[in-house]
């Protein structure tokens, strides 16, 4: 009983540090999350065309489903194909491409991606790539 214990900590403590190595990784790379121009009071949910509004619909939902306070959506952390995407890109991305995406939000995020996955991380594989192929 106490190996099983044992490995369980050392489970914890390696996914702590893992968390904080991705979170130096995330703050060196630019800017992961953004606070966008659009006001949450205005913001109505419309078909998704893009990534872009996939976004901004699910930030919205978490927004409103987490109490935030901002005035404005912030975008949740993006990876395509598990890797980092900066904003601007994502508008460029239609919807049709997408193959699949998941919506991680809330303790999950925060520990898998530190204080950049508090408005959530959205995880998206495109058509006709996989992340092996990408790596």
């Amino acid at each position: 009983m106490k190996e099983v214990k044992f490995i369980i900590l050392l489970f914890v403590i390696m996914a702590a540090t893992f968390a904080q190595t991705t979170t130096k990784t995330l703050a060196v790379s630019s800017k992961i999350t953004k606070s966008t121009d659009v006001l949450v009071e205005n913001y109505r949910i419309k078909k998704a065309v893009t990534l872009y509004d996939l976004a901004l619909n699910l930030s919205y939902f978490h927004h409103l489903s987490k109490g935030f306070t901002r005035e404005h959506l912030t975008l949740p952390v993006v990876l395509i194909n598990n890797k980092y995407v900066v904003d601007n890109k994502i508008a460029d991305i239609k919807i049709s491409e997408v193959n699949e995406y998941t919506f991680k939000s809330g303790v999950v995020a925060s520990v898998l991606y530190g204080s950049k996955g508090r408005y959530g991380v959205l995880s998206v594989n495109l058509k006709g790539e996989s992340a092996d192929e990408q790596e």
